[in-house]
């Protein structure tokens, strides 16, 4: 699949992109059976369900690799170049019902990476969602805030700090209006490292189940100077800092 300029664009703008139903049924299918049958979970059931409502399973990372196909490293490759381990694991988080009103509840706000986060790529490009289960937008969606993968970048390069393994969105910058990024089944979001993002309340009937991956680089990171060039990746855009001053 080749991007167009449109979608480079809305990367760049707002640090993510969505591909509703990109993954096929039969590989979700097959994700979904193994969860289930791992966890001796009946959808249904309420009864077979943990205690603890959003369930990571990282048991589970080495049996997700279905999902993870040419298409998706295609658009990694677009976006951020060759540099990266392609192929990516995926660890299956899984967001249970919860009773309220039926509304788009998000909190949680952070960049990922615990101990790990740093303001230029080091050990991460982009987070990767595929949902194994139609996500509506009250039924426990990622959420983002558009465009904070900028602002956070700027405050740290401004500030002359970075976040040292915090993966709390600093505060300082006037952060936009959250939104849920739902899809159907099979749909894959593309993160930029940066970007905040939580979650959100399952107000539906379902399980929400996502497979959540990174891309990490395969070698540091070369951050570009001056205005941006015709070689220069989506990313590359993103950490610009020819317009700014500390």
């Amino acid at each position: 699949m080749l991007l167009s300029k449109a979608a480079k664009d809305q990367f760049v703008e707002q640090g993510f992109l969505r591909f509703p139903a990109m993954i096929g049924a039969a590989r979700i299918k097959k994700c979904r059976e193994r969860i289930d049958a791992a966890l001796q979970l009946d959808a249904s059931d309420p009864t077979t369900w943990p205690e603890d409502v959003i369930a990571p399973v990282p048991q589970l990372e080495a049996d997700m690799g279905i999902v993870a196909t040419e298409e998706i490293d295609a658009i990694k490759r677009q976006l951020v170049g060759d540099g990266f381990v392609p192929r990516s694991s995926y660890v299956p988080v899984l967001n249970f019902p919860r009773f309220g009103a039926k509304e788009f509840n998000p909190h949680g706000f952070h960049i990922d990476g615990v101990g790990e986060s740093t303001l230029l790529p080091v050990r991460r490009y982009l987070l990767t969602f595929v949902y194994a289960s139609d996500v509506d937008p009250c039924g426990g969606a990622v959420a983002a805030i558009p465009g904070s993968h900028r602002q956070i970048f700027e405050h740290y390069w401004k500030t002359g700090t970075a976040p040292d393994g915090d993966t709390d969105a600093p505060d300082g910058p006037d952060y936009g209006t959250p939104i849920p990024l739902d899809g159907p089944a099979g749909t894959v979001i593309f993160l930029h490292y940066l970007l905040a993002h939580g979650s959100s309340d399952n107000r539906t009937s379902a399980i929400r189940v996502s497979l959540n991956g990174k891309t990490a680089p395969t070698t540091a990171y070369q951050r570009k100077h001056g205005a941006p060039q015709d070689n220069w990746t989506p990313m590359d855009i993103t950490l610009r800092t020819d317009t700014l001053k500390h």
